[in-house]
Formats: structure tokens, sequence, C-alpha cells
């Protein structure tokens, strides 16, 4: 008889062709879909006489009881399935079951075939006294999965498997210990190999002295710990997670006393590791790790990424060291330090490298460009509507970058890089200034056409790869002469724009750190 159970629906599609009274004759086979999977599954008769029988499947196979086909009518057929506590249940499905004939007294047969029923039944009697003697003493292990259940003499369902359980440990309900000195004192856990230990509820541990001690923990390998519920740890000597950050770890140390992690999984699904990552790309084989490293190490890079992470309230002595080496580590273009409420950023790295004249006045020392993200305060280009002498020679330049350096924080103050500026048609040595209309923008667009000849002849890298903040939502001066009366700054709006020297707007200088 062949049955089909999908989902919760059972189909019978072969009825099966009996009659009452058969006995261990009628096979069911059952084909269940895969949300059947991994469950202990039953089998329900009930008879013509309102009689339920159940039979456990084995091999999702059972056969049908003689009970239910004593009797003509109808045979109703459901299954369930279940595991730990989740409980699957089909509907019910019919086949009909005829009558037979029976009864009256039988002759007797000839002696030669009544000899030979009485020899057969003798074989018989000798089979089962040997399956009576192996179930006596078959009590410790069982061999079909109909010994577990609770009427059998076989192991009880509410009970403990051990062989090799450690002395002295505590026994998990329904546990098992299998091995040398398997510890499973963890409710329904399991605790297999040499030195083993299943401490949480439903807990694994496999292999030589791992440890699962949170519930559903699972540890395997050599000396693994499992301590976050439903953790899986694999490899050797494994960090141990008390926090349970962890999904997934691989342990890669050499003893308990020299533990290590060469991979980990969070419960974000963020992954680390040890070593290098290996992409096979277009039929290469791409190191990650290394790829980033070309970059990360590559201080040309540096100024190729925008990042924009606080750096701290001052310079610090590790952060000093890698500008001054070279290195620029772990600094990128948008990282800053806040002061008092006002963020420094890091506009450009070596600017000014190699720029200046004479010869012997080039800057050589590494640097970083910095920018902040607000004015300094507010000041007139100069006093008088006049651009003789241009910004070398203006109030701003003589009067108010001073008293703005002044106010800079300290730990900027004794490390500002002096170098050469070409503006007006002269090199000077200057220090702290106000940016060009090429730094911000990348082109002149208001300047004059006779004072457009400097030594700053490159935007920013803060403002290519993050536009966004040339805006600070004031107008602040640029230092570029517009006309005889005039200066370049950048409005409110972002916009390039000019106005009478007299007038008052921000100062947002730029100043170099090396």
């Amino acid at each position: 008889m062949k049955i089909e159970i999908i989902n919760q629906r059972l189909y019978i599609k072969e009825p099966p062709e009996t009659a009452e009274g058969t006995r261990e004759y009628l096979k069911a086979e059952f084909n269940f879909s895969e949300d059947w999977s991994g469950l202990t599954k039953t089998a329900f008769f009930r008879g013509a006489n309102g009689d339920i029988v159940p039979r456990l499947l084995e091999e999702d196979t059972c056969t049908v009881p003689a009970e239910v086909l004593a009797a003509s009518g109808r045979v109703g057929v459901s299954v369930s399935g279940t595991l730990g506590e989740t409980i699957i249940t089909t509907d019910i499905e019919s086949f009909f079951v005829p009558a037979t004939l029976n009864g009256g007294t039988p002759s007797d047969p000839e002696p030669t075939l009544w000899q030979e029923v009485l020899d057969k039944l003798e074989k018989v009697s000798e089979v089962e006294k040997k399956v009576t003697e192996l179930n006596e003493r078959c009590d410790t292990i069982p061999t079909r999965v109909s010994q577990l259940e609770n009427d059998s003499k076989y192991l009880p369902a509410d009970g403990a498997i051990s062989w090799g359980r450690k002395e002295g440990t505590d026994k998990g309900d329904r546990s098992v210990a299998l091995g040398k000195d398997a510890e499973a004192s963890g409710v329904y856990s399991f605790a297999e190999g040499e030195l083993t230990k299943a401490t949480g509820r439903g807990s694994h541990a496999e292999g030589f002295a791992t440890v699962a001690n949170q519930t559903a923990s699972h540890a395997e390998g050599g000396g693994t710990i499992a301590s976050g519920k439903y953790q899986h740890v694999q490899g050797k000597y494994n960090v141990e997670d008390t926090e349970g950050e962890y999904a997934h770890i691989v342990g890669g140390g050499a003893d308990a006393n020299n533990r290590r992690n060469i991979h980990t999984v969070d419960w974000d699904g963020n992954a680390e590791y040890a070593g290098d990552v290996i992409v096979n790309y277009d039929g290469n084989r791409i190191q990650v790790g290394a790829m980033l490293e070309s970059l990360i190490d590559n201080h040309y890079m540096h100024r190729n990424i925008f990042r924009g992470r606080c750096l701290g309230e001052s310079i610090t002595a590790g952060q000093l060291a890698v500008i001054r080496d070279g290195s620029f580590a772990d600094l990128y273009v948008g990282d800053y330090w806040e002061i008092n409420g006002t963020k420094y950023r890091i506009a450009d790295i070596n600017y000014w490298k190699n720029v200046g004249y004479p010869e012997s006045e080039k800057v050589q020392k590494p640097h970083i460009l910095i920018v902040p993200d607000t004015i300094l305060g507010n000041w007139q280009m100069h006093t008088s509507n006049s651009t003789s002498g241009g910004y070398r020679n203006s109030t701003m330049k003589n009067a108010a970058l001073p008293k703005i350096i002044s106010t800079l924080p300290n730990t900027f103050q004794n490390r500002i890089v002096t170098h050469r500026m070409f503006s007006d048609g002269t090199w000077f040595t200057t220090s702290v200034d106000l940016m060009n209309e090429v730094m911000v923008h990348g082109t002149y667009i208001c300047a004059d056409n006779n004072s457009r000849q400097t030594s700053d002849t490159q935007q920013l890298a803060l403002f290519w790869l993050a536009p966004e903040l040339k805006t600070i939502g004031v107008n602040y001066w640029l230092r570029n002469v517009a006309g005889s009366q005039t200066y370049t700054l950048i409005s409110q709006y972002e916009d390039a724009s000019s106005d009478m020297a007299t007038s008052t707007y921000g100062v947002r200088p730029v100043f170099a750190i090396g």
C-alpha cells in the first residue's frame, strides 16, 4: 500500500487489495515531503470497530496492524511526526476492507502433510526461543528505533545513555555520553569522544577535551570551548567567547595556554580572518588582504579616501609620529580633531611637498593640511576698498591672521609647518593663510586674470572627495584679488562670488601640521 504525505495532507496512492482477518501481511509504505525530515513518525490506524492502533515507522514503513483488519469495513489512516516540542499531524484517509469466509471445522490433513506442519512449528519455536534469549540480554543498547519505546525492555526514553561516562559527574536528563570520560550533565546534552563536556541544555561536545557549556552550543575538534548560546566552535584551542559575541569560531591555538582564533563570524554576519582571504575572480586568485595592504600602507591612497572619523581632542604622540614618518597610518582625509566645539579636519596630505623657491626652501617634511569646518572669526580683507599690493599686503594677512594664529589650539601651535608660497607676483614665507579659489573649486572663477599665478595649483582632496564641505552656512573670504576694489569669497549658498575689500566676512584658514 503506497501512501504520500505532502505537508499535512495524506493521500493513499495505491489502495490495498486485502480482506478481513489479514495478519502480518499488508505493508504500508510512506513517502514524506521535506518538512518531515528528521522527525520521528508514527502511523495511526483506525479499524471498522473504532479501535485505534499506532505503529512507529521504521524507514517510513510499517505492517498494518491485524487488529484493524479483523473486521470488514473502512480503515482510517493518519500520521504524526515529533521532534522535541514540534509536532506535525495529517488528515485522515481510509480504505475499504471486504469481508471473507471463515469458520467451520477443517478435515484432518494427510499424515505426510501433518508431519510437515509439525516440523515447521518446531523450527518456529526454536527461533522464538532464540529471540527471547536475545531480548533478555539486550537491555542496554537498542538495535531498532522501536526498542526505545517506554514499554519495551530496552532503553527508556526518559533515561540516559552511558557508555564511557565520566564517573562522579552529573547525568543530564535524557543525555548521552559515549567514549572515554565523557561528561553530559546538561539536559538533553550529548558528549562523545575523550574528556568532552556538554553542560548546556541541548549542547553537544565532541572530539578531545572540548566544552559546550551554553544552551544549544556545539564544540568540536580539540580543546575548543563554546560559551555562547547557539554558538558553534571548531578547530583547536580557540579564545573563549564569554560575551556570546560570535555565532561561529574556528580556533587555531597551540594548546590550552596559547589560545588563538583564526576565523570568527559575529551575529551580524561580520567575518574576520587571521590570515588572508583569496577570491577567485575571472580565473585569477586575488589575495584580498594583500590587495588592501597595498592600498592602506600606501600613503598616497590616504588622500584618496574620505573617512570622517573623530581623532580625539588633541594630536596624540602616535598620530604625530605617523605624520612625521610619512606613513600617515590610520589617518585619512576627512578625519578631524574636535576642540572646543570646532572640528579641525584633515584637508590633504603632503600638499606642499617639494613646493618652494629657492630650491633649498622647498618643503620636504611630511605634513597634513588642516581646514576648520567653521570660521574662526570675522574680518575685513582691507581697511580701504583697494586691492593694491594684493593679499600679501592686505589687512587680513598682516593683522587678522596673526590674531587667528594666536587663538589656535595649543595642540597645533608649535607644530605648524612654514612654507614658501607664490602670490601677488612674489615668493614669501608663510604658515597660516586663506585658501584660494583653486584650493576650493579646483579652478579660478572670479579671480582677476592678472593675479592668478600661484604655487597652490590643485584642489584640496577634502573638497573633491566631499564637495558639500565647501559650504558652511556663512560667507567666508578667499585670498584672490577679483578687481581693483574686490576680493573673492565663498557665499553661504556655495557659489563663487566677490565683494568689496572693506566688507566683513568669515575667516576660514588653512595650515599644515608636521
